[in-house]
Order: structure tokens, then sequence, then C-alpha cells
């Protein structure tokens, strides 16, 4: 079956006319209600920030306030502060050991070379 375009109809009037409208750069007036799109951008990230936030911060402290309390065969229960000094301590072994493993590579290469 084939289809036939009326002479009267033309083929662009069958697609649809886009118009384009300029956004207006001027701030949004106060008294009209609306709010800035940086205001309403922060409020959601504050949306979405605060209740992990607060979760973190109960979770820390509930860890704190309550680690000194169990007592295993082994000791206390560590704190949040004694877990991060741990940590950094490892850290800074860690950064120690690489240093140890580069000058050992770059003896290495001058003996090589």
């Amino acid at each position: 079956m084939t289809m036939q375009i009326d002479s009267a109809t033309d083929t662009e009037d069958l697609s649809p006319e886009i118009e384009v409208v300029d956004e207006p750069t001027v701030e949004p007036d106060a008294a009209a209600g609306e709010t800035p799109a940086v205001v309403r951008v922060a409020k959601g990230l504050l949306k979405g920030a605060i209740p992990p936030a607060l979760g973190i911060g109960g979770f820390l402290l509930l860890w704190s306030l309550l680690a000194p309390t169990v007592n295993t065969s082994l000791g206390t229960l560590p704190g949040p502060t004694d877990v991060w000094d741990a940590g950094a301590s490892l850290y800074d072994e860690w950064r120690a050991d690489a240093a140890a493993r580069d000058e050992f590579y770059a003896l290495q290469d001058a003996r090589n070379a």
C-alpha cells in the first residue's frame, strides 16, 4: 500500500515547530515568594546531608560511651580515639615502608646500571 501526499499539504507542515525561549537572568522577586535556585539547592543538600551526619555522630557518641563498659578476655573494647590512633600509626608505618622500598629500588637500579 502506498501513501500519497496531497499537493496542498507540504511536508514541512508535518514537523512540529520548536520555539526557543530565553530564560530570564533576573533574580526572582522576593516579594513574589520565589526562592533563588541557590537556596533551593542548599536546602536540598542540607536535607540530604543532615540525617547521615547525625547517624554517624550518634554512632561515634554511643561507641565512645559504651566501649569502656565492654570487658572481654583481652581487655576493654577500644573506643573511636584508640582506633583512630591505631589507624594513624598503621598509616605512618606504611609510609615508612614505602620510603624504604623506594630507597631499595633506587639502590638496585644504581647498582644494576
